[in-house]
């Protein structure tokens, strides 16, 4: 599946993204793009050139979502969930906060700061300042991981090289 951006805040125009299949049933983007179109073909009018962020509005036409309706239903969502469970309130997060978790979460499964960048659509290293202040997470199980060699030497240890 490619999900083609048409514009973005960067500026960047068209930026297509590729995205595969996975086992999960729920979470697969191919499988959601597929149950998503099915829902937007089922609007009257819709056509193979409407969006995926086509939605019916209470007045029955086929609208596309915008960033204010998006963050009301994230915070709605917070809410519903809680802050004893989040740890934060609907106030403290805004869109950004879907893109730093992509990023984050790719981070974490191993992904590659490259492959972050490019789905992500960034054009700098700025993508890093989301991850930056998650340090705790990147450091879970490296002392762990350190005890793996006990033994092990220093080529060239005590040599200093002054200039």
């Amino acid at each position: 599946m490619i999900i083609t951006f048409e514009f973005q805040k960067n500026e960047l125009r068209n930026h297509s993204v590729h995205m595969f299949r996975t086992l999960d049933a729920i979470l697969c983007p191919v499988k959601a793009t597929a149950r998503n179109v099915k829902r937007v073909r089922t609007m009257p009018g819709s056509s193979d050139d409407s969006k995926l962020c086509s939605f019916l509005s209470d007045d029955g036409k086929a609208t596309d979502i915008n960033s204010i309706q998006v963050l009301a239903r994230l915070r709605a969502i917070v809410i519903l969930i809680g802050k004893e469970v989040l740890g934060f309130t609907e106030l403290e997060i805004g869109l950004h906060y879907i893109r730093s978790g992509g990023a984050m979460a790719m981070f974490l499964s191993g992904v590659s700061t490259i492959i972050i960048q490019r789905v992500g659509g960034w054009r700098s290293n700025e993508f890093l300042e989301y991850i930056r202040d998650q340090v705790e997470s990147f450091t879970f199980g490296v002392s762990q991981q350190m005890l793996a060699y006990e033994h092990f030497h220093t080529m060239n240890a005590g040599i200093r090289n002054h200039c």
